[in-house]
């Protein structure tokens, strides 16, 4: 377990940021116009000398720590938790997705703008004292309205006060060789002299848009998680209230974090944790016991115990080169190649559809996907169930060195078969239905997802396909390699995930849920209809993708007078006569439908011999109107929407793909010299 930790003012130097303004332009074509400067300038020349002033110390540590986090993120995983000091809280908080970066250092500018009008007092640091010790210092000093501001470890604690009566106390502290120091700060920050800036700051907060942190982000004034409708309040207090600095540590150590990486040079915060992660080892055993045991209980009992990874589950991320479980498909068309390239830049196996494209739409996706070194190898494609259609997907894919494939049928094909005996690298992975079709794939699949999304079936699905499949492995020779074996469907929320892979799944598929990510091809009004959607609008609905055979799919339907108008619709289509096509044409002119009645007068007034091909119009024009009410999918974003509401998370309409995908089941800390290399023939 990890986490990432920002500073706060004290940290700032000349020539801060000098590797990150070139690799980040955007980001500092932004700040430089929110700030109205250039902050390039201020962090590496500071012509005005103005670096050590608050209302530009800390839009400075803002944008270099969040740029530096983005550098970071390049070369190493998401950590399990994020936490800042002071100013530095916002750029974690920015960094787990509660703010953007814009909205992030605007709050940082006004903030600041706040603390530096109250510049009647400083701060200063007391080295080698215990809190009760210090207090009686404070007592003994008969020095009024001085304050405890930040709790930084078990020996250093930061007082504030108006200027004089710090200095007062710093000369208290000399004649009794206590070791203290002045900080370089122009206020009595995290403290009551800041009370005018907290009340200013709190209605400013009251207009900007938060959302709940993916990844938690411990709070300074609480030492536990910041919860989404505590925002404005908390981080106002903030301004009054001390730095719980050895709270937040210690709670993410009985959170089991051991490894913490800290931006900024030079370190400051790091000594500071290792003196709390010491004090905490030699005095409390719940902390020892943690340390040594992969299962540890944390101390809290109101806290979920962390989900430690199956041994399989790893060995199944090893196998598929990724570094989580959870793969994603089943998006259809929602799965662009923003969102595929997303996934893959983040090390979530993610497919692309190739049932609903046609072989030009799906060449012209791989050729945009290819174009990025950083993604070739990294995603996988869907193959048609037409078998036609698959031959010819098959040979296009030789082209493009797809590494991964999946299809759902029956049986492999023969052109399944060939395909994968002359590309044994690249990794099959086939969806199933029942132990027969399991028995035909089990010799030429790499992995065997079972299907357990039915719209028709109760929200907990039978275990029975899952067990029968788990002992047909067991059963098998150990001769020769199995495939792992995972489920799809019943994969929206962190804590199903987790249990079906505690339970013997080496992996898991999500779908629908992605759609409500920002990279996914559906537009915000359907993302948000979608971020609302039950069970109870998960049903099975006729498709039109293959109209005459009567087709259909599971759906989100969005809009309930859809639902029956769809089936109405179908029974009269599969009537095939004059009069149920009248009765069509009544059908969709019924709200919230709006065909153009001329449209279909035109298609319907047709001769008998001519029939057939205005079935065909008419199915176009019905899968037309249906789309945009019916999106096809699993049941993950239900249970995703059940467990949100549950937990009162907010609501995800604007989550980033890899965002998701932590928040589901986070990314392994896996190294990729450990995965294997194997290269696409």
């Amino acid at each position: 377990m990890s986490a990432f930790i920002f500073p706060g003012q004290g940290i700032q130097r000349k020539g801060m940021g000098k590797e990150l303004f070139s690799h980040f332009p955007e980001q500092v074509r932004q700040a430089d116009r929110i700030l109205g400067y250039s902050i390039e300038s201020l962090c590496l020349e500071d012509p005005e000398q103005q670096l050590n002033l608050t209302q530009y110390t800390q839009p400075a540590i803002y944008v270099v720590s969040y740029l530096s986090y983005l550098r970071t993120m390049e070369q190493y995983e998401a950590p399990n938790f994020f936490l800042g000091h002071s100013v530095g809280e916002y750029a974690a908080l920015t960094a787990a997705g509660a703010i953007d970066f814009e909205t992030g250092l605007r709050i940082v500018k006004r903030r600041s703008e706040l603390m530096s009008e109250e510049d009647q007092g400083t701060l200063a640091a007391i080295v080698g004292l215990p809190r009760q010790e210090l207090q009686l210092h404070l007592n003994d000093s008969h020095l009024n309205d001085l304050y405890i501001a930040n709790i930084n470890s078990t020996s250093q604690i930061v007082i504030g006060g108006k200027t004089n009566k710090v200095d007062a106390f710093l000369k208290y502290c000399r004649e009794r060789s206590v070791k203290a120091v002045r900080l370089r700060v122009s206020g009595a920050f995290h403290t009551p002299e800041m009370q005018p800036a907290e009340q200013k700051f709190k209605a400013f907060l009251a207009t900007c848009q938060f959302q709940q942190p993916i990844t938690p982000v411990i709070s300074n004034l609480t030492g536990k998680p910041h919860k989404l409708e505590d925002f404005a309040t908390n981080l106002s207090q903030h301004l009054t209230h001390p730095v719980q600095w050895v709270k937040c540590v210690e709670y993410i150590l009985h959170n089991n974090v051991y490894s913490f990486i800290e931006f900024g040079e030079p370190a400051i915060l790091s000594p500071m944790i290792e003196d709390i992660k010491q004090h905490a080892l030699k005095n409390q055993p719940a902390l020892k016991a943690a340390k040594s045991s992969t299962h540890a209980q944390k101390a809290d009992r109101s806290e979920p115990s962390p989900f430690v990874m199956p041994e399989q589950a790893l060995n199944f991320c090893k196998a598929f080169r990724c570094r989580s479980p959870l793969l994603v498909s089943s998006l259809n068309g929602a799965a662009g190649t923003t969102l595929i390239a997303s996934l893959a830049k983040h090390g979530t196996l993610s497919m692309l559809d190739g049932d609903h494209l046609s072989n030009s739409e799906l060449e012209n996706k791989l050729q945009t996907l290819n174009q990025q070194p950083d993604v070739i190898n990294k995603y996988g494609i869907v193959l048609s169930s037409d078998l036609y259609k698959q031959t010819t997907q098959l040979e296009l894919l030789k082209q493009y060195k797809i590494s991964y494939i999946e299809v759902s049928a029956s049986e492999p094909s023969h052109a399944l078969t060939t395909y994968k005996s002359e590309h044994p690298t690249c990794k099959l992975l086939a969806r199933i239905r029942s132990i027969q079709e399991l028995e035909n794939f089990y010799a030429i699949a790499d992995a065997i997802c079972l299907e357990l999304s039915s719209a028709n079936t109760q929200k907990e699905p039978s275990l029975s396909l899952f067990t029968q499949a788990l002992a047909y492995k067991q059963g098998q020779s150990s001769d020769t390699p199995s495939p792992y074996i995972g489920i799809s469907g019943m994969a929206g929320n962190p804590a199903n995930i987790h249990s079906w892979l505690s339970s013997g799944a080496d992996f898991v598929i999500a779908g629908s849920v992605f759609t409500l990510t920002e990279e996914a091809e559906l537009n915000p009004q359907t993302k948000q209809q979608l971020s609302q959607v039950s069970y109870a609008e998960y049903c099975t609905q006729p498709d039109w993708l293959f109209p005459d055979l009567n087709s259909s799919s599971n759906c989100y339907v969005l809009n309930s007078k859809v639902k029956d108008l769809n089936r109405q619709l179908q029974r009269a289509y599969l009537d095939s006569d004059q009069g149920s096509l009248n009765t069509i044409k009544q059908l969709l002119n019924q709200a919230p439908l709006s065909v153009d009645p001329q449209l279909l007068e035109n298609v319907i007034v047709t001769a008998p011999e001519q029939l057939s091909r205005t079935r065909e119009q008419i199915s176009q024009i019905i899968a037309q109107e249906i789309q945009p009410y019916l999106i096809p999918g699993d049941s993950s974003l239900a249970l995703f929407n059940t467990w949100r509401q549950t937990e009162k998370h907010h609501t995800y309409s604007a989550i980033s793909a890899g965002q998701l995908s932590d928040l589901l089941c986070p990314s392994i800390n896996i190294s990729s010299d450990s995965l294997e290399q194997e290269t696409w023939n």
